[in-house]
């Protein structure tokens, strides 16, 4: 998980969206409130259009795990932070359009699973919708004001660790943040197998980068820094919330050994 930066006021499409809507409510009924917007009201262009620029907030990456995401897979969804159900107590449906409440999240499955799904499709073989089993599919109505870890806190990649093998862990930092942290991996699925899988490939090759080109503390700097900004297509490197984590600490290592 990584840092989300918020614009300072919502997109135009929002606005619009809402003026309008709200507009045409009120002649009905002069109290409607947004806490009473059925979510499929919300429709394109301007949802597309939101959806976009979260897209492009995030440098493509899911809010959650970070996997690859974008308009044109349509293999992402306008996630709410906070639940936007009317039913669940405490109810955050007053949210339901609130910008700083929207994010940009993938539908729960991986690229390889979306590749060998299209695949078949070619081939015209029959073969099942992929399940959505991770991220905000996953996460559903739950949120929790002391145990969700959310993407919109300024260190929230600092709550996680990887191992090697692609797992992502609660960092041991103090019993509250871990608690966290781990509630978080559990109802967000974070350490589905299949995430795992692709997740551990990531980490990977950054380990093998390290490994073959023996960099320097100031060549370790250079390269987290370019890590940690959108390349010149506006998008992060997929997972670069574990490559951060081990580029970081091979840093470390360095700097402290004066290399």
């Amino acid at each position: 998980m990584r840092y989300i930066k918020k614009q300072d006021r919502e997109p135009d499409c929002l606005t619009k969206f809402k003026q309008e809507f709200l507009e045409g409510k009120r002649k009905e009924d002069p109290q409607w409130e947004f806490s009473k917007l059925d979510w499929d009201d919300f429709k394109n262009p301007e949802k597309a259009e939101l959806l976009d620029v979260l897209l492009k907030e995030q440098g493509y990456i899911c809010c959650y795990c970070g996997r690859r995401i974008s308009i044109s897979k349509r293999n992402s969804h306008i996630e709410h932070l906070k639940p936007k159900s009317k039913s669940r107590r405490p109810s955050y449906a007053h949210l339901v359009v609130t910008y700083s409440n929207l994010l940009a999240s993938c539908n729960g499955y991986t690229e390889e699973q979306e590749l060998e799904y299209e695949e078949k499709l070619k081939q015209n073989r029959d073969t099942p919708k992929l399940a959505e089993e991770f991220c905000g599919s996953k996460k559903g109505d739950w949120y929790d004001d002391n145990f969700t870890v959310s993407p919109l806190i300024e260190n929230c990649a600092e709550y996680f660790t990887y191992t090697a093998a692609g797992q992502i862990r609660p960092a041991n930092i103090d019993p509250i943040i871990e608690k966290a942290a781990n509630e978080t991996i559990i109802r967000l699925g974070l350490n589905n197998e299949k995430l795992i899988r692709v997740r551990e490939k990531v980490i990977k090759d950054t380990l093998k980068l390290i490994d073959t080109k023996k960099f320097s503390s100031q060549e370790l700097q250079k390269l987290i820094q370019g890590y940690d900004k959108v390349d010149n297509r506006g998008e992060y490197v997929r997972f670069c919330a574990a490559v951060l984590y081990y580029l970081k600490q091979e840093y470390s290592v360095k700097k402290k050994s004066g290399l």
